[in-house]
């Protein structure tokens, strides 16, 4: 699965580069930001990913009044 964290963490950084506003929640990041791949996303290697780029400072992790959580860019 590491694997995979790192390409989708990869693949999250040329979309954050393109999309330098972008906020979403997880589910979302995997349906809409991830649109070209077939094959779909791994929810664990996207979790992971997502977390990585919240530890390297590229996101920020807000959580919303209804609890959900809300990715954005830095």
């Amino acid at each position: 699965m590491r694997g995979e964290a790192d390409t989708i963490a990869a693949a999250l950084e040329l979309y954050l580069n393109a999309h330098p506003q972008a906020a979403d929640t997880l589910e979302n990041i995997g349906h809409w930001w991830f649109t070209a791949c077939s094959t779909g996303i791994d929810r664990e290697a996207l979790a992971l990913a997502v977390e990585r780029l919240v530890g390297g400072g590229r996101l920020s992790k807000e959580e919303s009044a209804d609890g959900s959580v809300i990715y954005r860019a830095v």
